[in-house]
């Protein structure tokens, strides 16, 4: 019977010393990875930072109908985690082994802020056009009274203006103070708005306030010269009796 050929690489396998080394390292390793496993499971908390889909996510919020403060709460809840996660140490000693964590935590942090950028665009688009629909009717009821009055289809176009502003009036102040108060809210969130946007913002209350000093004026200027008009209307309608 041909003997088996015993080979450098047989020998230090079948060697006592080295199997029970061999033994001693899986077993140190194995050790070492649930170890790992569970220095890496305490990031597991944020999870939801990187699995959820931020696009679906903002659709199902924005569905809910949220007002402002649900808005910033969020926002806060970001900032709280980012904070959170700054905290988080540097680097994790396991065993021999030094698990460095700064890239990690770079990450997470990055996806804390894109989450806020994407509620804070939210809220910049939401009240951004509220305050050009209010820009937008201020603007057109400010030509409406700043039309000359020469006429009776002057007079209708003033008084028409004046009823809408009336019946406006009310949504208008309490819209103005939420759209404020946005933009408030992002500037002390550092969430980035475009400058033309804020001056808009700053200049709606005074425009409002000068719409209704304006309005004030028309209807003042229409009760005094009234009785211009009621005397040509007479007139007018002494002159179509006669021609019937």
């Amino acid at each position: 019977e041909k003997k088996a050929v015993r080979t450098y690489f047989t020998n230090i396998h079948s060697n006592k010393d080295v199997v029970k080394m061999m033994s001693q390292l899986a077993t140190s390793i194995n050790v070492g990875k649930q170890s790992i496993v569970q220095a890496l499971d305490a990031y597991l908390v944020y999870e939801d930072l990187w699995k959820k889909d931020k696009e679906e996510a903002m659709k199902e919020f924005l569905e809910t109908d949220p007002r402002l403060g649900d808005f910033e709460s969020e926002i806060l809840r970001y900032d709280r985690l980012e904070e959170e996660i700054s905290e988080q140490p540097q680097s994790t000693d396991v065993g021999s082994i030094s698990l460095y964590s700064s890239e990690l935590k770079h990450a997470l942090v990055s996806e804390c802020r894109a989450w806020k950028s994407l509620h804070g665009h939210s809220v910049n688009v939401k009240f951004r056009t509220m305050m050009d629909e209010l820009l937008n009717l201020l603007d057109d009821i400010g030509k409406r009274l700043g039309r000359q009055v020469n006429d009776l289809d002057d007079v209708r176009t003033a008084m028409g203006a004046l009823k809408e502003m009336r019946e406006e009036e009310i949504r208008i102040d309490m819209s103005i103070g939420p759209v404020e108060e946005a933009y408030a809210m992002l500037n002390k969130h550092g969430i980035n708005v475009v400058q033309e946007e804020v001056e808009r913002c700053d200049s709606l209350r005074y425009k409002w306030e000068r719409l209704k000093e304006q309005a004030r004026g028309v209807q003042q200027h229409l009760i005094d010269i009234q009785p211009r008009f009621k005397s040509d209307l007479l007139e007018k309608m002494e002159i179509y009796q006669k021609l019937t």
